[in-house]
């Protein structure tokens, strides 16, 4: 049995010792997800802890729980999901969506900081990030996104395609 696979069954047997070394060993990556999804660190430290205690209680039921890419998969999918639940409260609503002219001729620079990067994507309204986060970064389909937020599938096309110009907007205003 390999360390992770201690790590594991210590947390499947509720012990405090092997649950810290689990946060230790994933809490910054999903941390990481959390201030995606929420641009606050506030709301962001909450949710990471909702999820670990949804984790814990959990972590039993997972089928392939000694494979550390799949644990860390379905702990993603729990913060995400958390992350998602909490921003339930503020429906996004393409009503309520400021109208953007797409200009397919922008070009974007690719030698930005990640530190730059980053503050451009939190920018965006919650809408617009929680659609592109889904879309561009954790590999949802707009199907799943609009079952997932509750909005159909071309809203979640236009939110994405409208975060897109907004972006290119704010990084190209940078050069």
């Amino acid at each position: 049995m390999d360390k992770f696979e201690y790590i594991i069954n210590g947390c499947i047997n509720n012990d405090k010792r092997y649950q810290k070394l689990l946060y230790d060993k994933f809490s910054s990556r999903l941390y990481a997800i959390c201030i995606r999804y929420l641009n606050d660190d506030f709301f962001s430290n909450d949710i990471l802890q909702d999820s670990f205690i949804k984790i814990f209680k959990n972590i039993k039921n997972i089928k392939n729980n000694k494979d550390e890419k799949s644990v860390f998969c379905w702990m993603k999918t729990i913060v995400i999901n958390t992350a998602l639940s909490h921003l339930s409260s503020n429906k996004i609503k393409c009503d309520d969506i400021n109208q953007y002219k797409f200009e397919s001729n922008m070009h974007i620079n690719n030698s930005y900081d990640l530190d730059f990067l980053f503050k451009t994507l939190n920018s965006l309204s919650n809408g617009y990030r929680t659609v592109f986060n889904l879309y561009a970064i954790d590999g949802y389909s707009h199907k799943e996104i609009s079952e997932i937020l509750g909005i159909s599938v071309s809203c979640s096309k236009s939110q994405y395609s409208r975060a897109k110009v907004i972006l290119r907007e704010k990084l190209n205003n940078k050069i």
